[in-house]
């Protein structure tokens, strides 16, 4: 259907709009168990300092990592769809158009501290266990990003125009955003797990104790500070969004009537 210059499918891009909400929310919900996981099942194996670390480099993320979520699933999907209903009109078809079906996700709940310092339970079958799901839920999540990415690089091909340009482009930085920061937290856990068993391991009375099922003190176990110096560092590009590429905090019109 022609709109001015521009070929535009305004009911397959309302569609598309749809199926992008339908494929991210899958992704939002796999990541929030992960953080569910670690968030509350994992205090019942493991506490103290090492924990409460990582949490707290964890938590650096949230507020980006639910502003580009929300951008996935909600803002960038309804764009497209406003921009189809644009099209639609010009057309002549304004009341063809099927709903919008997306929604905006629910906040990510803070990660909490157990504050037991210097208390330390790590109960290793519990914790590995539970790593392992998580590193699961991670994998499978950036899978599907990959799939969410596919999807929107077909829109950008079958909708050309610099609206195309922006929306798109920010979905794909913001999907890009998302698989690399729990890229990150997927190898930050396997690290600082692996680190503490080994530190209990060289200390053969904390060993026992650990494989009694009894708490220890983390004074001659602890992981060293410098490994979660690290990795707030490695975390660092992954807590901000970067302006310069555009605001992803609510539906851009500018965007959208290009």
């Amino acid at each position: 259907m022609g709109v001015g210059d521009v070929e535009v499918d305004y009911e397959g891009l309302a569609k598309r709009a749809n199926l992008l909400c339908n494929t991210a929310s899958p992704i939002i919900n796999t990541i929030m168990n992960a953080y569910d996981k670690f968030n509350n099942d994992m205090k019942e194996s493991w506490f103290g300092h090492s924990y409460d670390e990582l949490a707290k480099t964890w938590d650096q993320t949230r507020e980006t990592m639910y502003k580009v979520i929300k951008f996935m699933a909600y803002t960038g999907p309804y764009e497209l769809y406003l921009k189809a209903k644009q099209y639609a009109k010009r057309d002549g078809n304004e009341n063809w158009i099927e709903g919008f079906y997306g929604h905006v996700p629910a906040e990510i709940p803070e990660f909490t501290l157990t504050k037991k310092e210097p208390k330390l339970r790590f109960l290793p079958e519990g914790v590995q266990t539970l790593r392992e799901e998580i590193s699961g839920d991670f994998r499978n999540a950036q899978e599907m990003i990959e799939v969410y990415k596919e999807i929107v690089r077909d829109t950008k091909k079958d909708w050309e125009s610099a609206s195309a340009d922006k929306t798109c482009d920010l979905m794909l930085n913001t999907s890009f955003l998302v698989g690399a920061t729990v890229s990150t937290m997927d190898s930050s856990i396997v690290e600082v797990v692996s680190w503490q068993m080994e530190m209990i391991k060289k200390n053969e009375q904390a060993n026992m104790d650990v494989k009694a099922g009894k708490d220890i003190t983390d004074e001659d176990v602890g992981v060293p500070e410098t490994l979660f110096n690290k990795w707030k560092d490695e975390f660092e590009p992954w807590c901000s969004w970067d302006e310069s590429l555009g605001n992803i905090d609510d539906v851009n019109y500018d965007r959208i009537f290009i």
